[in-house]
């Protein structure tokens, strides 16, 4: 059962949410079910760079690679860690994961328009 009717929105702004997802087929899959024929996905995604370098390191201008992609929280610290230190639970996918996701969608209702 879903939440809205298909063909719904002329627009959706889904802004950097795809990173609390660990699957995001799935939500590029419904944007485009429920936005209507001629609608706008306006959509911003993490970098996946973002996610390589260690974090402390970086704060001190030192660039070392710890991190692989796509991210997961999970792989560097336990759950307990995370409700502990009250971390985000977050997934970096790859740049294929976000822009292959959405071409793999109906082809018919996408509009490019990139930003930086």
């Amino acid at each position: 059962m879903s939440m809205f009717d298909a063909d719904s929105f002329d627009l959706i702004v889904h802004p950097v949410s795809n990173l609390y997802v660990p699957e995001i087929q799935p939500v590029w899959q419904e944007a485009f079910r429920v936005l209507k024929p001629g609608g706008s996905l306006i959509s911003g995604f993490m970098n996946p760079v973002f996610y390589l370098f260690d974090w402390d390191l970086q704060e001190e201008g030192v660039l070392q690679v710890k991190h692989s992609i796509p991210y997961l929280e999970l792989d560097y610290s336990t759950e307990e860690e995370i409700a502990k230190n009250r971390i985000p639970l977050e997934f970096g996918h790859t740049l294929e994961q976000q822009l292959q996701g959405q071409i793999e969608c109906p082809i018919s209702r996408l509009h490019w328009g990139i930003t930086c």
